[in-house]
């Protein structure tokens, strides 16, 4: 995948998170843990996978979720599942 494809992402899921957690998309850092720094729980957790289905086409199972802490690795997680993609 190449490093726009990798930027589109990043700045499609920065958009889904910002929605989801009303804060503004600049404040969505990849740094950034989902609890601690922008106070999502389940249900917002939730909101977010089914967000990120309906953008991207990409199931995350609860394993998954559970295993997410920042939004790296979620970035990561979704460049892994689009590349692999049939």
């Amino acid at each position: 995948m190449t490093n726009m494809a990798n930027q589109q992402i990043s700045a499609r899921l920065q958009t889904l998170i910002s929605n989801i957690s009303d804060l503004s998309p600049e404040k969505v850092s990849q740094n950034k843990h989902f609890i601690k720094d922008l106070k999502f729980d389940s249900l917002k957790t939730v909101e977010l996978i089914m967000a990120i289905y309906e953008e991207f086409g990409v199931e995350i199972s609860k394993d998954e979720s559970i295993k997410l802490q920042t939004v790296k690795n979620l970035l990561d997680l979704l460049e892994i599942k689009i590349k692999d993609r049939p």
